[in-house]
């Protein structure tokens, strides 16, 4: 399960964009395109960064072992594998960035929503990429937003 954020008020707000003319809908959803990828890559960005000194042994099935830095709890994950950083994908699909006026960020690996949100019960803190990434970015994309849709109205 991918780790879910929800933007409160998001079906009013599409209800109202729906009145937009089409060079303001165009303009709109480009800006949310950006802005998902923007997302995107700041989150990729967290994860490439090494952070953390701690060194810990991990053990495969196969008898083979290898060390890796683990980061402090409460900042990104290290990239370890790379897998959680290849599997973060803007999703695309009816009401999904091609038609609506949302984007769908999100990691399809496994692990995703453990490191995101930690798991008490496991003892694993959380390790969040996604939110910080949002929250990093939330004004510049709804400033590229109204910026973008002003121009389209010319005002």
């Amino acid at each position: 399960m991918s780790p879910t954020i929800e933007v409160k008020g998001i079906k009013a707000l599409e209800e109202r964009l729906g009145n937009l003319t089409p060079e303001v809908a165009v303009a709109v959803r480009k800006q949310i395109n950006a802005g998902a990828m923007l997302i995107r890559n700041s989150a990729i960005k967290s994860i490439k960064r090494k952070t953390g000194a701690r060194e810990v042994t991990r053990y495969f099935g196969s008898g083979r072992k290898r060390t890796v830095k683990v980061s402090a709890p409460n900042t990104a994950p290290n990239d370890d594998t790379g897998n959680l950083r290849k599997h973060i994908i803007i999703s695309k699909g009816e009401n999904i960035i091609t038609k609506g006026y949302t984007a769908l960020i999100r990691s399809t690996a496994k692990y995703a929503k453990a490191l995101e949100f930690g798991v008490p019960k496991r003892n694993l803190v959380k390790r969040p990429y996604m939110k910080p990434a949002l929250k990093g970015n939330a004004l510049k994309i709804s400033n590229n937003i109204k910026k973008a849709a002003l121009k389209a109205l010319k005002l």
